[in-house]
């Protein structure tokens, strides 16, 4: 079986519960990541995260 995990604020992987749960129940599986402007417009985003986005 094939499994789809959407990563949305939190890019993790060691300790994703979610993820470790899919990994679980599936075969494979595909990651997803959507770049919201949300996400890297605000004052609070580090340079580091952006540099790791891009």
């Amino acid at each position: 079986m094939r499994g789809l995990h959407w990563f949305r604020n939190d890019l993790r992987l060691k300790d994703n519960r979610a993820l470790g749960d899919l990994f679980q129940a599936v075969d494979e599986w595909c990651g997803l990541f959507v770049l919201e402007p949300r996400l890297i417009d605000v004052p609070s985003v580090s340079q580091k995260r952006l540099s790791f986005l891009f």
